[in-house]
Parts: C-alpha cells; sequence; structure tokens
C-alpha cells in the first residue's frame, strides 16, 4: 500500500480495535429493584468487573427502569446507583453490561451531552515525513482518545475506562487495515484535568506503520 493510505487505514484500524473493547457483561436470573438498588442473588458484579464510578446499561427490565445509570456502590449480588429507579419490580432476568461511550470521531459533527462520558478521537502523523528504514518508510502515528467525563461524579469511572483503553492499545498491538499494517510501540495517560463540567484524561498510543519504498 502507499503512503497515501496510511493514515486513513491505520485510523480505520484504530478505530475497529476501540470498537471491540471488551467490556463486562453480567446476565442474571431474577432481580429485585427498591429505590435506587438492584438486588440479584446469583450474581457475581465484583467479579464481573463491574464497580463504583461505572456507567452500566441495564436491559430486561420495566422500560422505565431501562437504560444507562451510573453505579456508587457494588458488592458480589448488589448493585447501587446514583439516582432511583422510576418503580419497584422483580424482573424475572436482565442483562447488565458495561456502558461504551459515545465517541466523537475525529472531522465528523458531534454534540455533548451535558451529563453523559464520551470519548474524543484525534489520529495524526508525527515527526513530520516518513522514515526509510530497512528497505520500507517507516511512518510514526500517534492516536489520542481524550476521555470526557462529567465533574462532580468522582474520578473511579474516567479511570477505569483509561485502564481498559492502555490495556487494548498496549505496546506490540497489531494494527492492520486495507493492506497496511502497523504496531503500537507506546501507550500512556495523562492525569486528569478537573474543570467546572467535564474531568478529562487523555490516553495516547504511538504507532509505527510501513510501506513500499
Amino acid at each position: 500500500m502507499t503512503a497515501r493510505t496510511i493514515i486513513p487505514n491505520m485510523r480505520a484500524a484504530a478505530r475497529t480495535k476501540l470498537l471491540s473493547l471488551d467490556l463486562p457483561v453480567s446476565v442474571t436470573g431474577a432481580v429485585t429493584i427498591a429505590g435506587a438498588v438492584l438486588t440479584a442473588s446469583g450474581a457475581t458484579f465484583v467479579t464481573d468487573g463491574h464497580g463504583p464510578g461505572d456507567y452500566l446499561t441495564l436491559a430486561g427490565l420495566s422500560a422505565g427502569n431501562n437504560g444507562t445509570r451510573r453505579v456508587v456502590g457494588v458488592t458480589q449480588t448488589v448493585l447501587t446507583f446514583a439516582d432511583a429507579f422510576s418503580l419497584n419490580e422483580t424482573a424475572n432476568s436482565s442483562i447488565i453490561s458495561g456502558y461504551m461511550p459515545e465517541i466523537a470521531w475525529e472531522r465528523e459533527a458531534f454534540t455533548p451531552v451535558p451529563g453523559v462520558p464520551f470519548i474524543s478521537e484525534v489520529f495524526r502523523r508525527v515527526g513530520g515525513k516518513p522514515i526509510p528504514f530497512g528497505g520500507q518508510w517507516r511512518h510514526d502515528l500517534l492516536l489520542s482518545l481524550t476521555l470526557q467525563w462529567p465533574s462532580g461524579q468522582g474520578t473511579l469511572g474516567i479511570e477505569s475506562m483509561a485502564g481498559r483503553l492502555l490495556e487494548l492499545y498496549r505496546p506490540g498491538t497489531g494494527l492492520s487495515f486495507g493492506g497496511n499494517v502497523g504496531k503500537v510501540v507506546s501507550a500512556d495517560a495523562s492525569p486528569l484535568s478537573e474543570e467546572s463540567v467535564w474531568t478529562a484524561c487523555a490516553v495516547t498510543a504511538s504507532v509505527m506503520a510501513w510501506t513500499a519504498n
């Protein structure tokens, strides 16, 4: 593939990787809803990877109780949410899954919703022109994913997501799309930046890719 394809193809590879992010899922039997508390006697919420600060998406409940909610407390069998449910109920089954934030893709229109987490993506070349390397051209690229979490809700949720992204793009991870091949050579997360509306954390991955001379 040519140098002209390297940016769009490596961006597409990084996006495919992001959309494959493995989020914790719990499938439970009977659950009881009371106030802001969900109890499932056979659940293993902590083992499944749920934790305070996470946003979870619930399905299989009454319409007013389904949707995305923020967790403030977790035991193996009990989830406590920041806000009360619409109604108390006992449901026969439910699916409780980790929440994938909305993504503000580079060069695509996006309007943040107040109080709803999102991730902003930028993918670019660094260091100017490609470098001759072993009979090929080496391209140094940078993926930047800026996590934006509502301020005033603690930092466990954003820190947990940053950790998941660092694992997703750990050094040595291969990226390929449309005939172009690259790999992640380093990944890092910035300190949290807390402002009045949003708390931000930038997760960056340095990518090395190659094209033929």
